[in-house]
């Protein structure tokens, strides 16, 4: 989708009253995860099919400061240790997933109001990514690193500190690029 696109899907949510940029999220239900509120269900699935991107999924790049890991190496998730293999593509089995996921972070303070560009800029951020071995990516879903099967516990703390100075960093976008907007507004 591009920018215009998605300009124009923020303009009819708004006036259809269906998007509220002063929304606050409920915050996280009793086991500490997101849920998604209807009110951001279009805009969620409209950004969801937007990031990562196709060309961040199939390409070389470091994330989280590493480069997308071999087929040879070692699943850091899961207790046993097993060499990630091959996709069809010829590609490790990797991903490249949210650290803050996307359901949590289009609720963050601040999301709603910035730009769609702006949008676009925090949810492809590398600051919030990472290679995620493939299965684990679909298997955790967004509640995260305890919902995988016979994980290797060291790898889950790893992802649980992650996951909290992820948060800082992506609050702190947001805010930079709040404050960006306000001061290019005449």
């Amino acid at each position: 989708m591009k920018v215009d696109n998605l300009k124009k899907l923020i303009n009819d949510l708004e006036s259809t009253g269906n998007l509220d940029r002063n929304f606050v999220s409920p915050g996280p239900n009793s086991s500490g995860f997101y849920d998604l509120p209807v009110e951001l269900d279009m805009l969620y699935r409209t950004l969801r099919g937007r990031s990562p991107t196709t060309e961040l999924r199939y390409s070389q790049e470091h994330l989280q400061g590493q480069p997308r890991p071999s087929a040879n190496d070692p699943n850091p998730a899961r207790a046993d240790h097993r060499p990630l293999g091959l996709n069809g593509r010829g590609l490790s089995k990797v991903s490249p997933d949210h650290i803050i996921p996307l359901v949590e972070l289009i609720q963050l303070p601040g999301f709603l109001k910035l730009s769609p560009e702006n949008m676009l800029r925090v949810i492809n951020s590398p600051v919030n990514l990472q290679w995620l071995p493939t299965g684990v990516n679909q298997g955790m879903a967004h509640d995260g690193a305890l919902r995988v099967a016979n994980p290797d516990m060291a790898w889950v703390f790893k992802q649980l500190t992650l996951r909290g100075t992820t948060r800082l960093k992506v609050l702190e976008q947001i805010e930079m690029l709040n404050q960006l907007q306000q001061a290019a507004t005449p």
